[in-house]
């Protein structure tokens, strides 16, 4: 890599505007480059730095039907995000599934309202 590589990702309003007097979106120099490439080799990469903490909650889970192979059930679900110890609800509502009867499933997941 170039030692002045630079990667710029101007503002949407801004396309043409000029790296040095404009917020960019993105203004990453050769150092914060290879931070980025060695966070992603590492294997442990996320979209925050640090990352965030999350927690989730399912209630209120009723079974609506069972019957020909198939169940049908709602439930009410909640997320939590944490970032530098402040929490805030990311995202709650209720959902409707229908899966094969006696098989495990990934359906029941976070869907932001």
């Amino acid at each position: 890599m170039a030692p002045d590589a630079r990667y710029l990702v101007p503002p949407l309003d801004a396309p043409d505007a000029d790296h040095r007097d404009t917020l960019f979106l993105i203004a990453d120099d050769r150092r914060t480059l290879a931070s980025r490439v060695r966070q992603l080799l590492s294997g442990t990469t996320w979209a925050e730095n640090p990352r965030s903490r999350s927690r989730r909650l399912i209630t209120n889970v009723r079974l609506l039907t069972a019957e020909g192979g198939e169940a049908r059930a709602t439930a009410n679900f909640a997320v939590w995000r944490a970032l530098h110890s402040l929490a805030r609800a990311k995202s709650s509502g209720r959902r409707m599934i229908g899966m094969p009867c006696g098989v495990r499933s990934a359906a029941w997941s976070q869907a932001s309202r």
